[in-house]
């Protein structure tokens, strides 16, 4: 208790102390007499400041100095910020006043730094500028105690990820709590399934055996030749984790002409190529850093940590490589030749450690769905060749006006290649007919980008007609749509319908569908971190409870297409896919009419052109009917939030 009250009466003294200063500091370039009072207080307090001091030809160089400075007594070296929310939202930008930092190796982040500057003119043509720096004490132990904090939820998110298969995102979190550690020797405690662990020893060997247990495999039909395509080579793979399908694993590769991101879905990937892989092999890395993304993001700590190569050094473990052959112009992999990270030798550390995986909820059985609709499959099978033969114009009769709309819409933005073998699939309810089974590498029409996705079709129930076309979701996202509860088919196949529409719009880049979705009188929040101790619900400025202090503004329909629309036109590729979810239905009498309102927060993986990657909760309420189904409220969240607290927030009709 005595020692708290001396804290405190400490903080007061300086705090007082601070106000004086502050009050007798007027503008830069003054002489030194006017500061040299304030200056000799600030050296006498060493328990209550650290300072530095500098001297340049300019006042950039003299800052720089007195920073450097600063950094020698601190024991290290120091980025300056004044502070700085960053958006977590990529659809809008969100917050874009992001304060500039002064970037060099750093061991903590100052964000209440104070400058005294002054020059001295010695002669017409030549002056000397001064720089004297300080911040208090209490500063640099509350931004250690941060940047900790940040170190424990990377390994926690990265965890999660784990769990959920998508092994981009733990790849991702797991280096970037390794990166921040390493650089500032952080001796931080995690728990890993109820065992805790020095972060610093743990990451490093956790790192080697994720990367160790991944499987990069050739299917044993997975190799196409197709002369009359520009890729005249399509190699898919089944990439799994530790025996599990992976949701998300981002290859990097040089196709002849440029590299290219493949991103694994569901435990597939697919490679293309304009000729054949020089060498007789073919090569791939694993992309397990993720530092554009470090470096465009919202940490100061960590853009020091991966500017200053602080983050792990995977090696041969993050190249993988398999040999092939060709013959009549075919691509020839032994099958299931499984790439050489698998041979690697591990480290005994990294063998001892478990894969970390949630089994999926069960779900629900929908057998009795199947029909064996033969018009169905038939019209699937005419897209089937189409596609194949690079002849779309031959089967609009198969389509309504808007389905032929979605479909060309979706073939205008990317490359469609049917891969492998359909396995083709009708479900029925008196409500929807869906036709599934095409699977497909999907390039973006530059070329850097490609993804496997599978095929799903809607037909009109009446016209027997194609009425739209969609990339399905991920297994576990949509089983979990379909897990056990208490409500009726024909709702969980309109959502299935809606969450695919509304994924696969991003990926085209369909705007104004996005825009139709949403009701005029949206609600859609932004959220921006501020960076703090734990926070709660506050009504008026909308702070949600979280590890972070997260700050949210509410953004209008207009703002919100504005930039999305914005980020669709400078961006050559959009990706996003989801993972598990809650449902939660809103009970609403008859005020809806022939619709019913839920809400879905689903777990969201986003990736886009030129570096960012990321993942959050998606939070939607919505008023679901058979058709013309719209969002009243959307938030995007790094963190999940309990439904029971957003329906309370946003009741229907707030």
């Amino acid at each position: 208790m005595n020692s708290t009250i001396e804290r405190m009466v400490r903080l007061f003294k300086a705090l007082i102390f601070l106000m004086i200063l502050l009050a007798a500091i007027h503008v830069a370039g003054q002489d030194y007499q006017e500061y040299q009072g304030i200056i000799e207080q600030i050296k006498k307090q060493t328990s209550v400041y650290k300072y530095g001091e500098g001297r340049g030809s300019s006042q950039a160089m003299a800052d720089a100095a007195a920073e450097a400075d600063l950094a020698k007594r601190i024991n290290g070296t120091v980025s300056v910020n004044n502070g700085s929310n960053m958006s977590y939202d990529p659809t809008t930008g969100g917050d874009e006043s992001v304060s500039s930092a002064i970037d060099y190796s750093s061991t903590v982040n100052l964000r209440n730094a104070e400058y005294l500057r002054w020059e001295k003119l010695f002669n017409e043509e030549t002056t000397d500028y001064f720089t004297f720096v300080y911040v208090g004490v209490e500063d640099l132990r509350a931004a250690e105690e941060e940047r900790r904090n940040q170190i424990v939820e990377w390994v926690a998110e990265g965890i999660n990820q784990e769990k959920m298969m998508n092994i981009a995102g733990a790849l991702r979190y797991y280096n970037w709590a390794y990166a921040t550690a390493a650089h500032f020797n952080d001796r931080v405690k995690v728990w890993v399934n109820d065992t805790e662990k020095d972060a610093l020893t743990w990451l490093p060997n956790k790192i080697e055996s994720v990367l160790g247990n991944i499987r990069v495999s050739a299917k044993p039909d997975g190799i196409i030749y197709t002369p009359d395509d520009f890729d005249k080579y399509h190699v898919i793979f089944d990439v799994t984790y530790g025996g599990h399908k992976v949701s998300g694993l981002d290859l990097n590769y040089f196709n002849g002409q440029r590299n290219v991101r493949s991103h694994a879905k569901d435990g597939e990937a697919a490679l293309l190529y304009p000729s054949a892989p020089e060498g007789g092999k073919i090569n791939i890395r694993i992309e397990y850093a993720y530092r554009a993304e470090a470096e465009a993001g919202y940490d100061e700590s960590l853009k020091s940590a991966i500017k200053g190569g602080s983050d792990y050094k995977a090696g041969a473990l993050s190249s993988l490589s398999i040999p092939c052959t060709f013959k009549n112009n075919e691509v020839k992999i032994k099958p299931n030749n499984v790439a050489v990270a698998e041979k690697a030798k591990l480290s005994a550390e990294a063998r001892k450690e478990e894969v970390l995986y949630k089994e999926p909820r069960k779900t629900i059985d929908r057998d009795t769905l199947i029909s064996n609709d033969m018009m169905c499959i038939l019209k699937m099978q005419k897209v089937e060749q189409a596609i194949r033969s690079n002849d779309l114009a031959t089967i609009d009769e198969l389509f309504t006006p808007d389905g032929l709309k979605s479909f060309k819409r979706m073939t205008r933005e990317a490359k469609l290649t049917v891969v492998g073998h359909p396995e083709y699939r009708v479900e029925k309810t008196d409500l929807v007919t869906i036709g599934k089974g095409i699977p497909l590498s999907v390039k973006t029409r530059k070329g850097n980008h490609v993804t496997k996705e599978k095929l799903v079709f809607r037909f009109d129930n009446f016209s027997g007609k194609i009425s739209s076309v969609a990339y399905a979701l991920t297994e576990r996202a949509e089983n979990d749509i379909f897990r056990k509860a208490d409500w009726n088919i024909n709702s969980r196949y309109s959502l299935l319908q809606f969450m695919e529409d509304y994924q696969t719009a991003f990926m085209v880049k369909d705007s104004v569908y996005i825009k139709n979705v949403f009701s005029d009188n949206a609600i859609i929040i932004i959220g921006t971190f501020s960076k703090g101790g734990k926070s709660k619900f506050i009504e008026s400025n909308q702070i949600i409870s979280g590890n972070k202090q997260i700050n949210y503004k509410r953004w209008n329909k207009d703002q919100y297409m504005a930039n999305l629309r914005q980020l669709m036109k400078t961006k050559d590729w959009v990706h996003i896919s989801f993972e598990e979810n809650e449902i939660s239905k809103i009970e609403t009498g008859d005020q809806l009419g022939n619709s019913e309102a839920l809400w879905i927060e689903i777990r969201q993986n986003w990736s886009v052109s030129g570096g960012y990657n990321d993942t959050g909760y998606l939070a939607l309420q919505i008023n679901l009917k058979p058709q013309g189904s719209q969002i009243n409220v959307r938030t995007f969240t790094p963190e999940f939030i309990d439904l029971n607290e957003l329906k309370r927030r946003f009741p229907i009709g707030s």
